[in-house]
């Protein structure tokens, strides 16, 4: 392993919905639920986590975690923030929708793949699916090394300016494999689509089911009874 690597790494996770979205509550209530969780408590947790999200709807993200950065126009005042911020040597970036879950450990298996073979290249894995209830998961097998997932994360050393082609949001996700040079995809389930009634794309619970309480590897564990008083 390399212990002197130097990396950055970068979620991206897009909150944009118009002034009067009917679904923002449910939206909201999902991202703290679910995402928000899965990602403030990884065993890794080097990271900023660049959010999308319009002014006027802010004020419900805030106060969740320090390493949270706001971006309230586009993906290319994005990019603004991570020139100024970046000065590393390995650019590291990740996708996550607002209502998916990734594994508490889901950062620190990708990295240690880097930090073993620190190459240009896309780190993704399989998952799962659950419905909006909470109460049925299921193996969800669609991605491989020729269709990348949603949750995929690039690795690029950056020699010279950085820009948009260094990351993981250059092309549809499903196509990053093309702009790579190698991908890494990992066995473990690391990654948790949700499936609920405002998701317009995603649909279907049709797989293996597995045991719900899986669910405990992707959110901490609830505090316990204070017995203090």
């Amino acid at each position: 392993m390399h212990e002197s690597l130097s990396f950055q790494h970068y979620i991206f996770t897009r909150f944009k919905y118009p002034t009067e979205y009917p679904h923002i509550e449910e939206r909201v209530n999902i991202f703290k639920k679910y995402t928000a969780p899965s990602v403030i408590n990884q065993t890794e947790g080097r990271f900023k986590w660049i959010i999308l999200v319009n002014k006027e709807h802010q004020h419900h993200l805030e106060n969740l975690d320090s390493r949270i950065i706001f971006v309230d126009t586009g993906f290319p005042e994005a990019m603004d923030f991570i020139r100024s911020d970046f000065k590393s040597e390995y650019l590291i970036t990740t996708r996550l929708d607002n209502d998916d879950l990734i594994r508490l450990d889901a950062f620190e298996i990708k990295i240690t793949n880097f930090e073993k073979n620190p190459v240009d290249k896309i780190i993704d894995s399989k998952g799962y699916r659950m419905n909006g209830s909470g109460r049925k998961m299921i193996e969800f097998n669609m991605y491989g090394t020729q269709k990348n997932s949603p949750f995929s994360t690039a690795v690029k050393k950056i020699d010279k300016n950085l820009s948009d082609q260094d990351t993981v949001y250059q092309i549809k996700h499903s196509l990053l494999y093309t702009k790579f040079p190698k991908v890494d995809f990992i066995n473990d389930r690391l990654w948790i689509q949700l499936i609920h009634d405002t998701n317009k794309l995603n649909r279907g619970m049709s797989g293996k089911e597995v045991n719900i309480n899986l669910l405990q590897k992707f959110l901490p564990k609830p505090p316990g009874p204070d017995r203090s008083k």
